[in-house]
């Protein structure tokens, strides 16, 4: 078996890589190794801070279209089902699947689902994913805790 040049500097690289984190005492390493992936993204700069957002169906979720905003850290990862605003009887949420949530207090590790303001979604603008980002780094607000079917569960302030 013959090996390229090529092959051989990647294979290094990841030796490499997996020695650093073996090495590191930190649990959080793979933010520090692994950045966003960046193509087919748009930019966005919100307080002084660059997020990424894209728009695609969820395969997980019966293909439901959903908005997605990343930030360059990945400490702040929400999804937006797209359109919940014109559904009747239907209140609003955003998943919350980064780390970085202000107003949330409590130690938890998964998926959060946030009942969030009605927004005007019928259309993804960049106004629109500026007033979601704006809303999750604002530290006054009534966090309340819903399931999957936007039946709240219970109030977190």
């Amino acid at each position: 078996m013959w090996l390229l040049i090529s092959d051989l500097k990647a294979i290094l690289a990841v030796s490499w890589i997996t020695d650093q984190i073996l090495r590191s005492k930190k649990k959080k390493y793979m933010r520090w190794v692994m950045g966003v992936r960046k193509k087919y993204k748009r930019k966005i700069v919100r307080s002084n801070r660059l997020f990424y957002w894209y728009v695609e169906p969820d395969i997980d979720d019966e293909g439901i279209i959903k908005l997605h905003i990343v930030s360059e850290d990945k400490k702040l990862i929400v999804t937006y089902e797209v359109g919940q605003h014109s559904i009747k009887n239907k209140i609003p949420f955003i998943v919350i699947i980064g780390e970085e949530f202000e107003g949330w207090t409590t130690e938890y590790i998964g998926y959060r689902r946030v009942l969030t303001p009605k927004w005007s979604d019928e259309i993804i603008t960049p106004k629109l994913i500026g007033e979601i980002i704006d809303w999750c780094l604002l530290k006054d607000k009534e966090i309340n805790i819903v399931n999957w079917k936007s039946e709240i569960l219970r109030p977190l302030s």
